[in-house]
């Protein structure tokens, strides 16, 4: 979640309630300086405390529509998923093993971002190690991506948003790896978003 610091119908609701408010209860000051100054009849002082009165309410109506703007100008707005790939840079050549860094940030409840891999030109993803876990306050992530295949293949290596269930299709494919020692390249499934992707080359050791 990030803070909207600008609001242009709040910021106008709050500027219209001060210019109505502040006047309102400076004029409400000096009509009752006026009242206790001056030795005026019973009903005039009457219908002035009146306008006093009026006066105060207004005020008061400014200064409450000038608070609920401002309240209203630092609420929290939902975030669009995004994410950003630091290292490696794109058209890189990297090794078989490669350290993945990067930036993810607005993901929704419930959805959890994954590092996946692909010899381009060839179908099929690779999940690489389980869901990222952006670290705050930068949202930073590192994780570990694996590329097979030959030296100088190309590799996609992307961030995709992925729902709950997807992102339970990626850990039950992982686990069922690790008990196998079978990770087939795999379509990726329902309920994933790329958000972001660099080519590497895969380099010799």
């Amino acid at each position: 979640m990030l803070r909207d610091p600008v609001h242009p119908v709040s910021c106008r609701a709050a500027i219209t309630a001060l210019v109505v408010g502040l006047p309102a209860l400076i004029a409400a000051i000096r009509e009752l300086v006026k009242i206790i100054r001056a030795g005026i009849s019973l009903k005039t002082r009457r219908a002035a405390l009146a306008l006093v009165v009026a006066l105060l309410a207004l005020a008061a109506v400014g200064a409450a529509g000038f608070i609920l703007g401002s309240r209203w100008s630092s609420r929290e707005i939902p975030e669009s998923p995004r994410a950003e790939i630091l290292s490696p840079a794109s058209g890189s050549s990297v090794p078989a093993l490669v350290a993945v860094r990067g930036i993810a940030a607005g993901i929704p409840e419930g959805s959890r971002v994954w590092l996946v891999v692909n010899p381009v030109n060839e179908p099929g993803w690779w999940p690489q190690g389980g869901p990222l876990v952006p670290l705050p306050p930068s949202r930073t992530w590192q994780q570990t991506a694996s590329l097979g295949g030959a030296v100088g293949q190309r590799f996609q290596v992307a961030v995709v948003l992925a729902s709950a269930s997807a992102s339970l299709e990626f850990e039950r494919y992982l686990e069922q790896g690790t008990r196998t020692g079978n990770y087939a390249a795999q379509p990726l499934p329902a309920g994933t978003m790329p958000l972001v992707a660099v080519e590497v080359v895969k380099a010799g050791s």
